[in-house]
C-alpha cells in the first residue's frame, strides 16, 4: 500500500476540514464538551499533519536536498539507495528532514515564495497546539481554536491554490461556500463576471447570518419562514443584490422587493415596475447554488400553501396550475380590499381618462395556490425562466425540487 507525499498532505487537509466541520455541527446541538474537544483535537492533528506533508512536498519538487536538515550526511545516504538498500534517503542513519518551522522558513527564504510573517505566525500557532495535545494535558479555548483554524484553511487556500493548481483544489472535494469561493480566487484570480461576484459574496453572508451551511454546487431548502426571511432580505439590503422575478400567474418583473415573510408564513413581495404587491402563504424556499466560474444566477424558488379567498365575491384569477386573488392596497395606510367591486372600478378609472375617485392604490395578487409560485433570479445573470418550472408547479413540491437538483449535481460532478 503506497500513497505519495501530496495525496497523504490532501487526505489529512481534508481529514481535519471535516472534524473542523463536525465541531461546528456538535457544538449547534449541544454535543457534551469531550466530544466537542475530540473534534477539534482531530481537526489540529490532520491540519498541522497536512500543513507539513504538503509544504514539504513543494521543497522535494524544486529540490529533494531542501527536505534534508544536514545535506552533509546525504553522501552515505544516496550510495545506499543506489545499492536499492534504502528506498527513501531519510531512511539513512543519521539522516533527518527539516522541522515544520524550517520547511516555512525554506519556503520563503529559498523559494521565495510570498507568505505574510501573520501567516507564519498562524501555521506555526497550530503546531504549538499539536504540541501540546501530543505531550501533555491540554486547556483550549474552544471558540478562539475554532475560528483560528478556519482562517488556517482560507490562508492556506491563498498560499497553495496558486502554486499546486487544479490539482490543489479539486482535491479539497466538496467545501462550504465561503471556502470554495475564495480557492476559486486563490486559483484563478477575482471573477471575471463582478455581479456574480457580488452574488456569492451577497449569498455567503445571507446563508450565514441564517445559521446555514451550504457547498456549491448545492441545492438549499429552507421551511423556517424566519430563515427564509433572514437569507432574502439580507441578500437584497446587505448584499446589495437586485431581484427579477417570474410568478405563477405569468407576471414577470425587472425589480421585485422582498417586503417581508413573517414568523406565521404572511409573505409579500413587490414588483417596483409594475407597482403591484403578491401575497402568499409561505411553505417553502429552495435555492440552488449554482457553480462559481460561471454568469449563472443563484436561482431561488418560493413555495406557497394553498389559502382560501377573501371576501363573499372574490375577483379570482384562475390558470391550469395556479388560482389567484385580485385586489388592492391603498397608498396611505396599507390597507388591503380585496372586493371585487373596488378592483372592477379601479380597471375602469385606468381606461376613463378621468380623475380617479379611489384613493390612491397599487394592485395586489394573493396566491391562493399551493406548490412553486415565484422564482426569483439575481438581475444581469444568466437564469432558467420560470415559465418552464411552472408548467409543473403542482405537481412540483419543495422536497421533489430539491430531490431533482440534486440529482443533476450529483451527475455533473461524477468522474
Amino acid at each position: 500500500m503506497q500513497i505519495s507525499l501530496i495525496e497523504n498532505g490532501f487526505d489529512s487537509l481534508r481529514k481535519g476540514y471535516t472534524h473542523l466541520t463536525k465541531h461546528e455541527d456538535l457544538e449547534i446541538s449541544g454535543a457534551p464538551e469531550i466530544e466537542r474537544f475530540s473534534a477539534l483535537k482531530d481537526s489540529i492533528l490532520s491540519i498541522q499533519h497536512g500543513m507539513e506533508i504538503l509544504f514539504k512536498h513543494i521543497l522535494r519538487e524544486r529540490n529533494e536536498l531542501l527536505l534534508y536538515s544536514d545535506i552533509s550526511k546525504l553522501k552515505g545516504a544516496y550510495k545506499s539507495k543506489n545499492k536499492n538498500e534504502i528506498s527513501e534517503l531519510y531512511e539513512a542513519d543519521g539522516v533527518h528532514t527539516i522541522t515544520f518551522k524550517e520547511s516555512i522558513d525554506r519556503l520563503r527564504d529559498i523559494l521565495n515564495i510570498s507568505m505574510s510573517d501573520d501567516a507564519r505566525a498562524l501555521f506555526l500557532k497550530v503546531e504549538t497546539w499539536r504540541n501540546k495535545i501530543t505531550h501533555s494535558a491540554v486547556i483550549i479555548l474552544e471558540q478562539d481554536i475554532a475560528k483560528t483554524l478556519l482562517k488556517v484553511l482560507f490562508t492556506l487556500d491563498h498560499l497553495l491554490a496558486p502554486i499546486l493548481g487544479e490539482t490543489y483544489t479539486r482535491a479539497q472535494g466538496r467545501v462550504d461556500l465561503e471556502r470554495a469561493y475564495n480557492l476559486t480566487k486563490a486559483a484563478h484570480g477575482e471573477l471575471e463576471n463582478k455581479v456574480k461576484a457580488q452574488a456569492v459574496e451577497g449569498l455567503i453572508a445571507a446563508l450565514q447570518a441564517a445559521k446555514i451551511n451550504a457547498s456549491v454546487p448545492d441545492v438549499v431548502l429552507i421551511t423556517d419562514p424566519e430563515k427564509a426571511n433572514i437569507v432574502l432580505q439580507h441578500m437584497e439590503k446587505q448584499g446589495g443584490l437586485r431581484f427579477s422575478s417570474d410568478v405563477v400567474n405569468g407576471h414577470c418583473s425587472g425589480h421585485t422587493q422582498i417586503i417581508s415573510i413573517s414568523q406565521d408564513g404572511h409573505s409579500v413581495l413587490y414588483a417596483n415596475d409594475n407597482e403591484c404587491g403578491y401575497l402568499f402563504k409561505f411553505s417553502g424556499l429552495v435555492i440552488y447554488i449554482t457553480a462559481l466560474t460561471n454568469s449563472a444566477s443563484p436561482l431561488i424558488y418560493l413555495f406557497s400553501e394553498p389559502i382560501e379567498p377573501i371576501g363573499d365575491d372574490p375577483l379570482l384569477d384562475i390558470g391550469k396550475n395556479y388560482k389567484v386573488q385580485k385586489g388592492a392596497v391603498l397608498d396611505e395606510d396599507g390597507e388591503e380590499i380585496w372586493s371585487r367591486e373596488f378592483y372592477e372600478q379601479s380597471n375602469a378609472e385606468v381606461y376613463s381618462g378621468e380623475s380617479p375617485e379611489l384613493p390612491a392604490h397599487k394592485d395586489a395578487f394573493r396566491i391562493l395556490s399551493g406548490g412553486l409560485s415565484i422564482c426569483l433570479n439575481v438581475q444581469k445573470l444568466q437564469y432558467i425562466p420560470g415559465h418552464k418550472m411552472f408548467r409543473h408547479s403542482a405537481s412540483v413540491s419543495a422536497n421533489s425540487l430539491v430531490t431533482l437538483i440534486k440529482n443533476q449535481i450529483d451527475e455533473a460532478i461524477e468522474p
